[in-house]
């Protein structure tokens, strides 16, 4: 019974009183480390000719960071992948790749050699992620490995829709919470926007409000509606494959944030896109075929300070 007693004691003093604002920011300095982990898994749904045929994807990726200046605003983080773990398989076929897989496998091999080279994120103290430069960079690291073109080919074209700035970028902007650029107190909302992690021209208008806070973490909530911003927009899907799309669709987010770093301990993301993608004459296909689609994804962002 006293020990009841003194818990109810310490969670009301770690309380944030109703009515007391908090200013959510993130404060870091510079040499501050700490490691970003996402682990998704998304099913696909699409018909063809009549019939649904369902495809999974699943992506486990470990992203090291580093502050490297903090000045107008703004956090420059020197970033570095360290693991990447895909496995795509759809009814025409299956891709596997694993940073610290069999390298006698020629994908597994380039995906290594991408692993722990250099590119930038920028974001605003409040979290918006303003830019990702030097992606490039990891491509480069497959120039000298001695593996076919036609295999590196296979590889990027696989992957190469989530391995580029505008995809790091919307992907980022998923794991980094937007605060708001005023105190809140519980209940209180604000508006962002972001893309999703792949290079479609679809973004998420997301409505966020702080659902409770402690004198050491905060939970942040998100509602999203997705809508494509550029249905004549030509974009490339893994296969290589060309493609219009029109989706909409809605998305959830469950933060925990340590209030001192303003750092996310934790955002789960459920997300579901639905309508259509035209696949464009080319290749195998001698016409347009238009697909319906559905697309559902559950993503864990997990951050730790190193």
């Amino acid at each position: 019974m006293l020990n009841s007693v003194v818990s109810l004691i310490i969670a009301l003093h770690l309380s944030i009183p109703v009515g007391k604002a908090i200013t959510l920011t993130y404060n870091m300095k510079v040499g501050d480390r700490f490691e970003l982990k996402q682990k998704t898994d998304q099913k696909i749904i699409q018909r063809i000719m009549g019939m649904d045929q369902t495809g999974n994807n699943t992506y486990d990726g470990t992203i090291e960071m580093r502050v490297v200046s903090v000045a107008n605003n703004q956090i420059r983080m020197e970033a570095k992948m360290t693991h990447l773990k895909s496995h795509m398989k759809n009814f025409l076929n299956e891709t596997k790749v694993d940073s610290d897989g069999d390298v006698s496998e020629p994908s597994n091999k380039i995906i290594r050699a991408m692993m722990n080279r250099a590119f930038f994120v920028t974001i605003s103290k409040t979290g918006t992620v303003e830019k990702v430069e030097n992606v490039e960079n990891l491509w480069a690291g497959i120039d000298n490995v001695d593996v076919s073109d036609e295999e590196k080919e296979k590889v990027k074209a696989s992957i190469g829709q989530m391995i580029n700035e505008s995809s790091f970028r919307n992907g980022l902007g998923q794991a980094f919470v937007p605060y708001a650029t005023k105190s809140v107190q519980p209940g209180d909302t604000w508006n962002s926007q972001n893309g999703i992690p792949a290079d479609f021209p679809v973004v998420a208008d997301v409505s966020w409000s702080l659902d409770n806070a402690t004198s050491s973490h905060a939970v942040v909530k998100g509602n999203g509606v997705f809508r494509t911003t550029d249905k004549d927009k030509v974009v490339t899907l893994p296969g290589d494959m060309k493609a219009k799309v029109n989706l909409g669709g809605d998305q959830k987010v469950n933060a925990t944030t340590a209030t001192r770093s303003g750092l996310p301990e934790k955002v789960v993301v459920d997300a579901k896109l639905s309508g259509t993608i035209l696949l464009l004459a080319g290749g195998l296909l001698p016409m347009d075929v238009e697909v319906p689609i559905t697309i559902e994804t559950h993503t864990d962002y997990t951050f730790a300070q190193k």
